[in-house]
């Protein structure tokens, strides 16, 4: 998985400096996708955090895989721009899938919140899984 610059976060799909937040229905959906798809969601985080990108990146992977699945016809979008800033076409579902943006959220946050807490430490995924 390939280091994402500011642009895939940011512009023009989300003024800078605002985050996305999963609304309700959102947080249902990323609750269901992480108790069907937990050795799936375990794999993703594994490779986000092999990737060394970083803490900053990682917000910026989650808002904008919200902000697609709040809006799903800025996928192509997103797309692009990831394409351009080096995430391999093969990685990247053509169409839109909610499944892969709802895993990458939860990853990203997974990931995140491991850096912030325990930076050396192996990720240890939630007990509710």
């Amino acid at each position: 998985m390939a280091q994402m610059n500011p642009q895939v976060g940011q512009a023009p799909m989300q003024p800078q400096g605002q985050q996305a937040n999963a609304g309700q229905g959102q947080q249902q959906k990323l609750q269901e996708v992480l108790q069907k798809n937990p050795q799936m969601i375990k794999q993703v985080v594994q490779e986000i955090q092999a990737s060394g990108i970083t803490p900053q990146d990682l917000q910026k992977l989650y808002d904008a895989s919200i902000q697609c699945l709040d809006n799903p016809q800025s996928y192509p979008q997103l797309r692009q721009l990831a394409l351009q800033d080096g995430v391999q076409e093969q990685d990247l579902p053509k169409q839109f899938d909610s499944n892969f943006l709802a895993s990458i959220a939860i990853a990203s946050q997974l990931a995140l919140q491991h850096m912030q807490s325990q930076p050396q430490q192996p990720l240890q995924m939630p007990k509710n899984l």
